[in-house]
């Protein structure tokens, strides 16, 4: 039974209907992250969250149309729902089997092919979140007096969601995660499910899509685009295909191509001059690109060009004893620095996968480097790791964590990258000896508008944390090797050295420089170049230097972590032709601004069309414009606040995968058990938003100041600790949040429950549009001030709705 009477005589929702709500919120989040996830593999990162986009719209519209179509609802919401969710998980299942091995690719930017290959994306991806939409809004739509405890539950599902998409990629397959999916969708069907017969029927339909998951890889296959490296290998018909696995982190993909010698580093880094003999490769990628090599080093002499490499700058200035690498990848650090006569090797990857592979796969070929005494190898994320180390190093590498080829093609321009700040140079300088290095290897463009801007940005961030570190002539401590790769790109290697190069250890660099015929582009020495002219611009004139350029190159910072972004926005409408100089900077740009064109046009579509169809009813204009402030506000503020949250909270966790899981739940979660607390306060309105909206405000503001000091307080402790700190952080705020939206639409049923619906959608629309606001504000005014920015936009639309409701005690109609 969908729903019985209570004593009021008022419909009340059956226990099935909140269990089906919540399996089927559950299903929705997982199937989210896990396409978030899938398609990053199969397509572009950046694409990968344009077509999510959509679907999210796909999922507000649910709201839409059960506002313009009030009789789909006639037999109550349980036979809808059932059938939406059981349609939600096959069409799902279909809607994988037809895009994984079909993948759309961004160098056809611009062109027809691009733009069908996406609308198909859209239509096809669209349709589940559509169907699971449909699912979760029927009962609110149907029970509007019971929202709270609807929307409690809904928030509760989407919690678990978020837990149960990690867990499945960290146990399972991408294809088996689908189908387990698809099952938690039918299970919904069945809690919803009116009449014993339709129970028996989506039963049954669970049980065979659980069974049959640990073989939906027959069935489901995930393809990489074609110019992504492993794209382009699976069309060779030399390749060999070793290990394929999948985790939350990315899918991981272990390869050879025939006989293939040299690799990246094999031909990348090296003087053309040089001749010797190039390793044999295996090629470990993740999410299809951004990879690295394992070389073969069962030959000693295979080695030997490590001896004339880019890789050798820091260990050509003097020797390294004690050595951290941030970013194992294939080894290829390890091993350079066991060559150098390094006395111990820490390395660090955020793949655990990786770290396993060093200890079985890849063992013969490195001769089993990761058991090597003078070796460790933690998985880890390697920022935390500097932070919370307890040991001194003389030397930190990084060489080219976030590859250059991916940077080409936008995948890492809309991600943050805490390893480039200010604040991690800082946190690098304080885990190394007094005289200790960092060294940061660097692919770039070469540009003929001026300095080169990744290598460029880059060394300005570590004079900047130079100089917050005390130092007054930071141009002593900097030196960038060049290594030019063809006519229009390079690799950099910068060395930051705690104190002033001497002129002995400059003498050495030199030399090597000749040897091997790179160039020294900046150097105490006060070199003349484009980046050396920046870099070494006084401060009064640094700023000046900086605008000549066309590139933003101010320092990246913790609260603007997202250093590949290099193109300004003007730049995608000036004369120079930024656009083709540096495609990773402007595809990441054109897509931002193509998610949210289709936001506002899409959403816009869904928030007025109700409202022509249907009309405001007994509600007024007046009124009608005020609720959709504070649905609006709500879905704005709430995605703001969670978005930039997520990236404060990364570096307390120390792993991105907990911060998005932990985070999220934790907020999402407290934010339900908000809304079922709720509902006692809806006597006197007015007077209770005012007094959430004041609370709201002021936990954000405290949030926002607390988490550093929590954070530098914090960094010791064990990851179970640091969990409990963080949940314990979010409780309150998300509690807070969690009151308005059920209190705003009890308000709406009290005078129009027609437009109940309507809410759902605004709330929808509003939050696919912050995804993408979040990282244009992050990107141009930094996250702190995005979370500020969340508390004004909740205050503007509970103002806004409270200046129209009648004053607490007397009629509950709006004005």
């Amino acid at each position: 039974m969908a729903a019985s009477i209570d004593a009021a005589g008022a419909s009340r929702p059956a226990a099935s209907l909140y269990a089906g709500i919540g399996l089927c919120s559950v299903a929705v989040l997982m199937q989210e992250i896990l396409l978030t996830r899938i398609f990053s593999l199969t397509i572009w990162y950046h694409l990968a969250y344009l077509t999510i986009s959509t679907a999210l719209l796909g999922f507000a519209a649910a709201g839409s149309l059960l506002a313009t179509r009030p009789d789909w609802l006639a037999r109550g919401a349980g036979p809808l729902a059932a059938r939406s969710a059981a349609g939600a998980g096959v069409a799902l299942l279909v809607a994988m089997w037809l895009l994984g091995p079909r993948p759309i690719d961004p160098s056809a930017l611009g062109s027809s092919r691009l733009f069908l290959g996406l609308l198909g994306y859209y239509a096809t991806v669209a349709v589940p979140f559509l169907l699971g939409g449909l699912a979760v809004a029927a009962p609110l739509a149907a029970h509007p007096e019971r929202a709270d405890r609807l929307y409690a539950a809904d928030l509760l599902g989407a919690g678990l969601g978020c837990l149960a998409a990690v867990a499945a990629l960290t146990f399972t397959t991408g294809a088996t995660a689908v189908a387990l999916c698809a099952a938690l969708f039918a299970a919904a069907a069945f809690c919803y499910a009116p009449s014993a017969r339709e129970r028996l029927a989506y039963g049954a339909l669970t049980l065979a899509l659980v069974l049959a998951a640990p073989l939906a890889e027959r069935v489901i296959t995930f393809l990489p685009a074609e110019t992504k490296a492993l794209g382009v290998a699976l069309r060779d018909p030399n390749t060999q295909v070793s290990l394929t696995r999948w985790s939350p982190v990315n899918r991981v993909d272990v390869f050879r191509i025939g006989d293939q010698r040299g690799g990246w580093w094999g031909w990348n880094g090296l003087p053309r001059s040089y001749e010797g003999k190039r390793p044999r490769t295996f090629s470990i990628q993740y999410d299809g690109h951004n990879g690295s090599d394992v070389i073969d080093t069962r030959e000693p002499e295979l080695l030997a060009m490590l001896d004339v490499h880019l890789l050798r700058t820091p260990y050509a200035i003097r020797p390294q004893e004690r050595v951290l690498v941030i970013g194992v990848g294939g080894g290829i650090d390890v091993l350079n620095a066991l060559r150098q006569g390094s006395a111990h090797v820490t390395g660090v990857d955020l793949q655990p996968i990786t770290i396993e592979l060093h200890r079985t796969l890849f063992a013969e070929w490195t001769g089993d480097m990761a058991r090597r005494p003078e070796v460790e190898l933690v998985a880890g994320e390697g920022r935390h790791f500097a932070r919370a180390a307890g040991e001194r190093f003389d030397l930190i590498q990084i060489t080219a964590v976030d590859t250059f080829s991916a940077q080409t093609t936008g995948a890492y321009v809309l991600a943050e990258s805490y390893l480039y700040t200010v604040e991690a140079f800082q946190d690098y300088f304080r885990r190394l000896e007094d005289d200790g290095m960092v060294s940061i290897i660097l692919g770039d463009v070469i540009q003929a508008l001026g300095p080169p801007p990744l290598v460029s940005r880059l060394t300005l961030v570590a004079r900047e944390a130079l100089e917050r570190s005390g130092v007054t002539e930071p141009g002593r401590h900097l030196v960038v090797v060049t290594q030019a790769q063809g006519v229009s790109s390079a690799n950099h290697s910068l060395v930051v050295k705690k104190t002033p190069f001497t002129e002995e250890e400059l003498a050495k660099l030199a030399a090597f420089c000749r040897e091997t015929s790179f160039r020294v582009d900046v150097s105490p020495a006060g070199e003349t170049n484009a980046l050396a002219r920046v870099v070494h611009a006084p401060p009064d004139q640094l700023a000046e230097r900086i605008a000549e350029t066309h590139f933003v190159l101010e320092p990246a910072t913790d609260d603007r972590p997202f250093f590949f972004n290099v193109v300004p926005w003007r730049g995608l409408f000036g004369s120079q032709d930024i656009f083709w100089m540096f495609p990773g900077s402007t595809t990441g740009l054109v897509v931002l601004l193509m998610m949210l064109g289709q936001a506002l046009f899409l959403g816009g579509l869904l928030i007025v069309l109700p409202l022509l169809r249907r009309g405001v009813g007994a509600l007024g204009g007046r009124a009608t414009l005020r609720f959709l402030l504070y649905f609006l506000g709500l879905g704005l503020g709430f995605m703001l606040i969670e978005i930039s949250f997520v990236q404060k909270y990364v570096l307390l966790l120390g792993y991105p995968t907990y911060s998005l899981s932990v985070t999220i739940f934790s907020l999402i979660v407290s934010a339900a058990l908000g809304a079922a607390a709720c509902r006692r306060a809806w006597g006197r309105p007015r007077r209770f938003l005012l007094g959430l909206l004041a609370v709201t405000v002021t936990l954000v503001a405290l949030e926002v100041g607390a988490l550093a000091v929590v954070r530098d307080a914090m960094l010791g402790a064990s990851l179970t600790l640091r969990i409990a700190t963080t949940v314990a952080l979010q409780f309150p705020l998300g509690f807070a949040l969690g009151m308005f939206f059920p209190t705003g639409l009890e308000l709406l049923r009290r005078v129009e429950p027609r437009l109940v619906p309507w809410a759902w959608a605004v709330n929808g629309v509003a939050s696919v549009a912050a995804t993408v606001l979040a990282v244009i504000l992050g990107i141009e005014l930094g996250f702190t001030r995005v979370a500020l920015i969340a508390a004004v936009v909740y205050a503007i639309g509970t103002l806004s709705l409270v200046s129209v409701l009648p004053p607490d005690g007397t009629a509950a109609r709006a004005r």
